[in-house]
Order: structure tokens, then sequence, then C-alpha cells
């Protein structure tokens, strides 16, 4: 956990489209850090970003509490980009 740095996760690496996922509760990864790697993704073809909430019972980390509601944003972002390229 302490490798995870600017210096050493090299963002700006990504060139693919990228999906970032945050709990607006999540203790262990604060929601304000999605912003940050948002920012970091310089070279990404799409960055897509998707906040989860109490209310969805999706709220912390790795959105624990609604796993069904997490995979469901994945599967649909997936079938997205992949439309998108076609």
């Amino acid at each position: 956990m302490n490798a995870m740095t600017a210096e050493n996760i090299h963002s700006e690496k990504v060139t693919q489209d990228a999906l970032l996922l945050a709990g607006e509760n999540d203790e262990f990864q604060k929601p304000v850090l999605l912003e940050k790697q948002r920012e970091a993704l310089t070279n990404a073809r799409s960055i897509s970003t998707r906040f989860f909430t109490e209310e969805e019972q999706a709220d912390q980390h790795c959105q624990m509490g609604n796993l069904g509601l997490a995979l469901d944003v994945m599967g649909r972002w997936l079938k997205e980009v992949d439309n998108a390229e076609k």
C-alpha cells in the first residue's frame, strides 16, 4: 500500500479507456482520490467516473454492500466502450 504513489503508479502510461469508481464514504480510498486519479490519467483515451452512494448501499470501499450494482455498472461501461470502438 505504501508503494501507491504518483512516482511509481505511472498513470500517464494508461492509454486505454478507464473507469474510476468510488464510494462516497470510503475510508480506505477517500473520494477525493478519484478526481486526483482522473487528473493523473493524462493519456487515457476516455475516462468515466462513478460515485456510489449510501442510499445505493455501495458507498464503502470496493462497493461492499452492493457488489451487484458495482458489477452492473462495470458491465454496462464495458458494453458502451465496446460499442464506441465499432
